[in-house]
């Protein structure tokens, strides 16, 4: 599996990768993605503000779930290729040959290991976009659940200043 490969694959998707040495070792250095950035403190964010930034990431992860979708789907296609590919193989010998020594043949076919290698790719490719999803997924559940605390800080503050307003005005009944 080429490391490299994969973090230039991913990062010409957009999401953040590191940078890997062909041995697989991480140099310490980020290649930074396309994903809109995240405020530290949302609360200094208008409600206007705050909703085009549920919009970006939610459309972020959206485009990281469409990709990971487009992986998948290329990594069953592959497994089946291989999968065809070691049975034509295997029919190939006949019964002049032990399976296992059909099977053990398989194993240096240059063409199966070409497959393998690629089905690898993929594989770690749809490992890394699963992640990437489920920070974009966090992200917008973050930015949900700020949405929603201010609701209901304002719905909160509103009914107190109701009850304040129809006091003074010399009703008890509470307007919700």
């Amino acid at each position: 599996m080429s490391y490299q490969k994969i973090s230039d694959i991913c990062s010409k998707i957009g999401i953040t990768v590191g940078k890997y040495e062909d041995d697989g070792s991480f140099t310490g250095n980020l290649v930074k993605g396309q994903e809109p950035d995240l405020p530290e403190n949302m609360d200094d964010l208008s409600a206007e503000q705050l909703g085009s930034l549920l919009n970006k990431h939610s459309e972020w992860s959206n485009y990281l779930k469409s990709r990971l979708t487009e992986y998948q789907v290329a990594l069953q296609n592959i497994s089946a290729d291989m999968d065809n590919y070691s049975a034509a193989k295997l029919v190939e010998g006949g019964g002049a040959e032990k399976v296992t020594f059909a099977k053990a043949k398989l194993r240096i076919d240059r063409d199966y290991l070409e497959k393998m290698a690629m089905r690898d790719d993929i594989k770690a490719i749809c490992t890394m976009l699963e992640n990437a999803v489920a920070i974009s997924e966090n992200r917008v559940s973050a930015i949900s659940r700020n949405i929603s605390a201010r609701s209901t800080s304002m719905g909160a503050l509103n009914r107190r200043e109701n009850i304040n307003m129809n006091t003074a005005f010399g009703r008890s009944k509470r307007v919700t």
